[in-house]
């Protein structure tokens, strides 16, 4: 749990897998019927995709709000209640959390607007806001809320938008919990499928400006297993966690052990910014997958690492954060 600027560990080694996920707590459940009604916003998401069958695993009956419904795959039948709409659109929302004791937004990605992420302000900020006035209005007990690490006023749009939607969440007559995820790997990322395709194709991975900056992944199983636990467990209340892996890695690390995984040897080479429209072009003519944009790359270099040495999987939600090197290994 933290408030304040953002600094790295001081010299934390990547630890072993610890735990698996067989081997981690039984949930800690509250209240007579041990259950509970969950809105998820943005169920049909990266993050819904893992997390809505594990709630219902649980025990949790599930409405999910996407744009559009999963018409295949595990989401289509799991007897998930599907409420379409649009977080940005407040009309659509009326009723969509009603008879929910429970609110999980997960609603708004990580990918930036050049990338076809949408106006921070408009998809983090207002959408968090249209979806708190839905939980008011339902008389939601708790609303759990997926920020991102970075969030803060001083940051860039998407930082100031995500700490903006925070606010919203927090200033109101509601439980509130805060998490802050670093990035989240996994099966079904885009971040470790984009660079996955990318090193298969590319004899050198581009990276516009600096390249020795250091990332924390989180994995999806450790924020599942947070996220159903900020849902059970009674004793969370206005409280912001981050969440991280279990120690800092440099990004040249990152894609090493990516490149590891897929069985290739690739170097991260460093170029300008305004290289990236003659990289791109290039990319394209030769139909290899288009390279991160300096703007994500930027992203992923203000997004920080944890604050200090308390880590909250650790602390409170009695979890060994995943090592990426070798989760990555086993899903890639």
């Amino acid at each position: 749990m933290v408030e304040g600027p953002f600094a790295p560990y001081p010299g934390e080694q990547e630890e072993s897998a610890g735990t698996a996920l067989a081997e981690q707590p039984e949930p800690l459940l509250e209240g007579p019927d041990r259950t509970h009604r969950v809105l998820v916003t943005g169920a049909s998401g990266f993050l819904g995709r893992h997390l809505v069958p594990r709630l219902i695993a649980r025990g949790h009956e599930v409405r999910g709000l996407a744009r559009s419904r999963p018409r295949e795959g595990e989401l289509a039948t799991l007897g998930v209640e599907w409420w379409t709409a649009d977080v940005r659109e407040s009309a659509n929302l009326i009723g969509a959390a009603g008879d929910c004791d429970r609110v999980i937004h997960l609603a708004g990605g990580w990918v930036p607007e050049s990338d076809g992420g949408g106006d921070p302000e408009e998809v983090h900020h207002g959408g968090t806001r249209n979806v708190v006035r839905e939980a008011l209005d339902a008389g939601v007990e708790r609303f759990v809320h997926v920020s991102a690490l970075g969030a803060r006023p001083e940051g860039s749009a998407f930082f100031r938008a995500k700490y903006a939607a925070e606010q919203e969440v927090r200033g109101v007559d509601v439980e509130a919990v805060v998490f802050r995820p670093a990035v989240v790997y996994g099966e079904g990322d885009r971040f470790t499928a984009d660079l996955r395709s990318m090193l298969l194709r590319y004899p050198a991975l581009p990276v516009f400006g600096e390249t020795e900056f250091r990332l924390q992944p989180v994995s999806i199983e450790d924020v599942v297993e947070a996220l159903c636990q900020a849902v059970e467990r009674p004793a969370f209340e206005n409280e912001v966690f981050e969440l991280g892996g279990p120690a800092p890695l440099l990004f040249r690390e990152i894609v090493e052990a990516v490149a590891r995984a897929v069985g290739v040897s690739r170097r991260v080479v460093g170029l300008p910014a305004s290289m990236e429209p003659v990289v791109t072009a290039a990319a394209g003519s030769l139909g290899w997958p288009e390279p991160w944009s300096a703007e994500r790359y930027r992203r992923l270099r203000e997004s920080g690492l944890l604050a200090g040495p308390e880590h909250a999987l650790r602390a409170v939600f009695r979890l060994e954060p995943l090592p990426f090197r070798e989760v990555v290994a086993d899903y890639l």
